[in-house]
């Protein structure tokens, strides 16, 4: 397995739990499917906040391979049924693109490898 590009971001967990009940700032990040898993979940900002820097640390991942910026909401983080995240671009699933989600009360970080 050879590497191509990496990507990681952190960010405040209270930066979206500033947010839960602002639908329209949410609908410019998240998608449908993205905001139902995290609403279910107990704490939905940490989960909001997870997928918010796979987003970015995709972006910073693979802005050397292409000459614009992908729009956030074409970039979807969705789980399985383990919790798994994996990523879909524009709605097809990036099996070259592996993510990992870590968090604590406070801050998420996302890790992204892009493979060839």
């Amino acid at each position: 397995m050879s590497f191509q590009n990496i990507g990681v971001d952190i960010e405040k967990v209270s930066r979206f739990k500033e947010k839960l009940d602002d639908d329209h700032f949410l609908s410019l990040l998240f998608t449908p499917r993205e905001l139902t898993y995290c609403r279910s979940k107990v704490d939905p900002a940490i989960h909001l906040t997870g997928k918010f820097c796979v987003k970015e640390a995709v972006l910073k991942a693979i802005s050397r391979n292409i000459s614009s910026k992908i729009p956030l909401l074409d970039i979807e983080v969705i789980n399985d049924a383990t919790g798994r995240p994996s990523v879909f671009i524009k709605g097809e699933e990036r099996k070259d693109i592996l993510c990992s989600i870590s968090h604590t009360d406070e801050n998420a970080m996302a890790f992204v490898v892009v493979i060839n």
